[in-house]
């Protein structure tokens, strides 16, 4: 039997730094070192990657692809390919705020630099990476340049040559658009590169690394474009339904099995019964809800005032009694699907 342990959620973003947010560099390895030195065995993140709408990493551009906000400045500076007075000019006064519109405005422009003078000695690797990343990376990076063509406009209001994937349309956009292709392959390449390294120095110190992903993909992003025939959508890519409506934030799923039948109205509908309550903490009257009959659960990283009384996935234990007892610090129980009570 595996020993307990225990560890701490904390999104890369979070970690205090000089520019502007969270990054794969010292911050990341820092912050290994004190779970490490404070006897724990894992660090929990949210998604990696790109922020979208919001700035939220769950209504992401792509489900493949990493946050180039991420990236350690300090790392590119030691490669040559950024000068010691653009990093400087990186940094921020206040290392514990995000500040994410000063950042869509200053770092894609200095990664441009990095790009300019990388791209002859990054020539030879992009060109494998892109080959290893073929799935996804060549329409990801077609995705991102089609829509900085288009003046940042979602994908339902592309013209419909492009829209709807016309050959020739294709073929024409990426003979136009090749450069900036390989400037945002290039950033996936440094990406990856950079969070390979994070992950070997933190199972080099005993820390397992445990990840997360939207639970539903944007109808703005490069897989619906890419892979329609994949989700419900209408014939003009516009979607027929839209999940996840009502799902508080910060949700992580647990697949129990049989696994949740997914409706395309919204919600996740239970396995049996439905909500007919809201917890306090979300706006409901006080007193635990009561949530009859629900035996597919989803956990929250957001503490709550009490744990529901009720089924819990598959090997995992109820927490708490039946008469709701705190929750633990880290965690709380929700079942699965919203009523329609919720917004």
């Amino acid at each position: 039997m595996q020993a307990r342990a225990s560890g701490i959620l904390l999104p890369v973003f979070s970690l205090p730094g000089p520019y502007g947010i969270g990054t794969l560099g010292v911050p990341a390895r820092s912050f290994i070192d004190f779970l490490a030195q404070a006897g724990q065995k894992f660090w929990q993140i949210l998604p990696l990657v790109p922020p979208g709408g919001g700035d939220s990493p769950y209504m992401s551009p792509s489900s493949f692809a990493g946050n180039p906000f991420f990236l350690d400045l300090e790392e590119l500076t030691r490669e040559g390919l950024l000068t010691q007075e653009e990093l400087d000019a990186a940094r921020r006064a206040d290392p514990d705020r995000v500040d994410y519109a000063w950042l869509h405005q200053t770092r894609i422009p200095l990664l441009r630099r990095a790009w300019e003078r990388g791209r002859v000695c990054y020539a030879q690797p992009l060109a494998e990476f892109m080959v290893e990343e073929a799935d996804w990376l060549p329409d990801y990076a077609l995705f991102l340049a089609l829509r900085e063509r288009f003046g940042g406009k979602e994908l339902k209001d592309w013209p419909d040559e492009i829209r709807l994937r016309h050959p020739s349309a294709l073929a024409r956009y990426r003979a136009e658009l090749a450069d900036e292709c390989a400037f945002h392959a290039f950033l996936q390449l440094l990406f990856f590169r950079q969070w390979t390294a994070v992950k070997a120095y933190a199972n080099g110190k005993g820390i397992s690394i445990i990840g997360d992903l939207p639970i539903y993909v944007s109808p703005d992003s490069a897989e619906v474009w890419s892979r329609p025939e994949l989700f419900q959508l209408k014939e003009d890519m516009t979607p027929s339904g839209v999940a996840g409506r009502g799902i508080p934030p910060l949700l992580r799923e647990f697949h129990p099995t049989p696994s949740p039948t997914r409706g395309n109205t919204g919600a996740i509908p239970c396995t049996t019964g439905t909500i007919t309550g809201r917890p306090a903490s979300l706006g409901g009257g006080t007193g635990p809800p009561t949530w009859p009959g629900c035996t597919t659960w989803y956990a929250s990283t957001t503490s709550g005032p009490s744990t529901p009384t009720g089924a819990s996935p598959t090997g995992r234990p109820t927490p708490g009694a039946a008469t709701g007892s705190p929750a633990p610090a880290w965690s709380w129980w929700r079942p699965c699907a919203p009523s329609p009570a919720w917004p």
